[in-house]
């Protein structure tokens, strides 16, 4: 039997919806939960230790240098559950997120306080400075090692034990924001 060849610009235009962006959201964010809690038990290890004035095992050390990599995957999806909200309201009142095959240039961004503001989420004052941080980890540290500038006056610090409950209480105040919108 033979297959008929795959139309891939409908197939991309039928497969462009929010929920594909969501389930992303959510892998991503079940991935950064698991590295998240690696990075406590090694954290956790190392206060034993440190406690009881012995060394800390290797593999502690190994599991606590996880964090930065659970803030890349944290702020991966914070920006597709951004966009599936954004997708879900263009959906409703236009312009269509694609045109041709191609996704709308808004939607190739990584500007999450911008992002985050056009969903008309009511955020709370800490949650600039959060999605600052998470669209700083996303621009370059996915890709780079190091900033690509010097900024003056602004230092970029690695993900901290503080972070999991914060980026998760936004993550879960922004899936119910989605959950809540007209379908």
């Amino acid at each position: 039997m033979k297959s008929r060849p795959v139309d891939w610009d409908r197939f991309f235009e039928e497969n462009g919806q929010p929920l594909f962006w969501h389930h992303s959201a959510h892998d991503l964010m079940a991935s950064a939960d698991f590295l998240w809690t690696e990075v406590a038990a090694g954290y956790a290890e190392m206060s034993t230790a440190h406690a009881r004035h012995e060394h800390p095992s290797a593999s502690a050390f190994e599991r606590g240098r996880h964090s930065f990599s659970a803030l890349l995957l944290s702020g991966y999806g914070t920006e597709n559950l951004l966009k599936a909200i954004r997708l879900q309201q263009r959906l409703r009142t236009g312009p269509l997120p694609i045109v041709a095959g191609k996704l709308d240039k808004y939607f190739k961004t990584h500007k999450l306080p911008k992002l985050a503001t056009d969903t008309g989420f009511s955020k709370k004052p800490e949650d600039d400075a959060l999605l600052r941080l998470l669209e700083k980890t996303i621009l370059w540290a996915g890709k780079y090692p190091v900033p690509l500038t010097a900024e003056s006056g602004e230092v970029f610090r690695v993900s901290a034990s503080y972070d999991r409950p914060r980026v998760r209480e936004f993550f879960d105040r922004l899936d119910g924001y989605y959950a809540a919108l007209p379908k």
